[in-house]
């Protein structure tokens, strides 16, 4: 490369910077637009961080004129999508579910589950979702989805409408009606009335609450803006979680004086520990997989059009980035790209052999950390998912006292749920480090132990397993490892049954061919789908989104028995179910 090149590319820099400059004036304009951002609900604690973000001016910081609008009742996402409001808030199934889902896109998930149940008395003789056959009640999809997931036929309930209220329950007006938790301690008292609440989250159904949305529209339109809004409502709820003391006297001053400020104290409490669980997200946090689930989920119970797709529904921060920096500072940033650009081209001028050579190791370099990254971010994430619903059961029986039995099962299986993870991470660490060690193994022992440790933890009924192992003498392997390929496969043929089908079967066969152990288990569970079975074997990949497993399983699987030296291969139909051949050649005694 020549010295004329180098001259080339510095001008072209400086060609930009020009252009850069001229683009500069309508993002530094002290004359910012108004930006309405809709309220759902009377003023209270449930929008505290948008209150913070006004009043502490991180609107106004980054070049916002922003106005807090009122309620509107029934359908808040139509008017956002069709222009009337710039912003707007509504659950994760409201979202998913709106006719007009394809022209959204969803900022920032501030609330981390939801905060709908469903509400009745006891003394109307509800003790169970099944009770709420052939009764009256308020509520939305997420109402709905819970009682289809419980088994109750919807066409047999009569749905009022969307929005009710407590008043009409005791009236007797309704059977029960949807609320927020939020509103629980200052609505509802337990030493006067007998209640029983039911919430999404306790049926396996764990969505986003409240999140900040917008139309694709603005999106395109108005890229900068859409990400400073981001920016400062979630810097104003950081703000609100740690101050919470402020924002509920604020409210009550300025907002609203008819609620005290120990019922928004309440609320607050409520909010940040059991929605917002800022102990174990980043506030505003989306995860692509959940919603995903989401979607799947009310697909599957026949609550959205099987076309309904996700595609730019998620926003993706990361695409905008900086976005407010270069719209408020776009000329001292060009500036110094400019000046950063020279210094650059004039040291590649006089090392560009020596730069080649650093660029090759720095890739491998950045592509080993870029992959470390990704590793720390979804163990924390895997890590954080069962704890955060730890806490948010821990929370609901401080209320809900009756039903602390069934809570206590349900932190039970999330415990498990994080012992089994830890292990795969563990078995992860053993597998790369641990040199291998070699013994005789009695195949069929190993087998037969295996297959008893999860037949019986998983209470599995109309389970038919065959074993086809006839080895004439024990088989030379590490046998830690080998016991962590047969647990994982063994585990997953078991686990993955199709509940359509009378009787789950799996048989597993072992034949030695010369010095070569073949293992074949087969299964006639849910199989997987063609498009996932060149993925199966990635780190944290799961090829179902109701998976209950950590990602992990079939990753150790491939490491290991590329370590052993073996052989590796799956062969499934959706539907029809999944066979897994490996093969481990014979070690030698350690």
């Amino acid at each position: 490369m020549n010295a004329s090149r180098y001259v080339r590319i510095l001008l072209l820099f400086i060609s930009i910077l020009a252009y850069m400059h001229t683009m500069a004036g309508p993002f530094l304009s002290d004359d910012p637009r108004p930006i309405t951002i809709h309220l759902t609900w009377q003023h209270q604690f449930q929008f505290a961080g948008y209150y913070a973000a006004l009043e502490k001016g991180y609107f106004k910081e980054r070049g916002l004129d922003v106005r807090l609008e009122g309620q509107i009742m029934g359908d808040n996402i139509t008017p956002v999508i069709e222009g009337n409001y710039d912003y707007g808030l509504a659950t994760g199934v409201s979202l998913l579910t709106h006719p007009r889902m394809s022209e959204i896109t969803v900022l920032a998930g501030i609330f981390q589950q939801s905060p709908v149940a469903l509400m009745a008395l006891r003394s109307r003789g509800i003790h169970n979702l099944g009770d709420f056959t052939g009764k009256k009640i308020y509520g939305g999809s997420e109402i709905k989805a819970m009682l289809i997931n419980a088994g109750v036929d919807i066409s047999q309930v009569d749905f009022l409408g969307k929005i009710g209220s407590i008043g009409c329950v005791v009236s007797g007006e309704c059977d029960g009606t949807s609320f927020f938790i939020t509103d629980f301690a200052s609505q509802l008292h337990a030493d006067t009335l007998q209640y029983v609440v039911f919430r999404p989250l306790e049926y396996g159904l764990n969505f986003y609450g409240e999140c900040l949305f917008t139309s694709k529209k603005r999106v395109a339109k108005y890229p900068d803006e859409v990400a400073r809004i981001r920016e400062a409502v979630i810097a104003g709820w950081q703000y609100a979680v740690e101050h919470p003391e402020e924002i509920a006297t604020l409210i009550n001053s300025k907002y609203n004086p008819a609620m005290s400020r120990e019922t928004l104290m309440r609320e607050a409490e409520a909010t940040i520990h059991s929605l917002i669980l800022p102990r174990f997200y980043d506030i505003g946090d989306m995860q692509q997989s959940k919603w995903r689930h989401s979607l799947d989920l009310l697909r599957n119970l026949g609550l959205v059009d099987e076309t309904t797709s996700l595609d730019g529904f998620v926003y993706q921060p990361q695409d905008y980035a900086g976005s407010s920096l270069i719209g408020k500072y776009l000329w001292q940033v060009a500036l110094a790209i400019a000046v950063v650009a020279a210094v650059v081209l004039f040291l590649l001028f006089y090392n560009y052999h020596l730069q080649k050579a650093v660029s090759k190791r720095t890739a491998s370099l950045e592509k080993a950390m870029a992959e470390m990254d990704k590793f720390v971010y979804t163990v924390a994430h895997d890590i954080r998912s069962p704890l955060s619903s730890i806490l948010g059961l821990v929370n609901i029986m401080r209320v809900d006292t009756a039903n602390r039995d069934k809570y206590i099962d349900m932190i039970e299986q999330s415990i498990r749920r994080l012992d089994q993870f830890t292990q795969d991470i563990l078995d992860y660490n053993r597998i790369s480090r641990a040199s291998l060690k070699y013994e005789p193994v009695d195949i069929k022992s190993l087998v037969e132990k295996i297959v008893d440790q999860h037949k019986y933890a998983n209470n599995n009924n109309g389970l038919g397993i065959t074993l086809d192992i006839n080895l004439s003498k024990p088989f030379v392997t590490d046998p830690w490892r080998l016991e962590v390929v047969l647990r994982n496969v063994i585990g997953n043929a078991i686990k993955y049954r199709d509940p359509q089908k009378p009787q789950h079967l799996v048989k597993i066969q072992a034949t030695l061919d010369g010095h070569n152990l073949r293992f074949v288990i087969e299964d006639n569970g849910k199989g997987i789908a063609r498009e996932h079975l060149d993925k199966v074997f990635q780190m944290f990949y799961r090829a179902s989104e109701d998976s209950q497993g950590t990602g992990m399983g079939l990753y150790l699987v491939k490491e290991t028995i590329n370590l052993l030296g073996g052989t590796l291969d799956i062969q499934s139909t959706e539907g029809q179910g999944t066979t897994f051949f490996f093969t481990i050649p014979e070690g030698k005694l350690s």
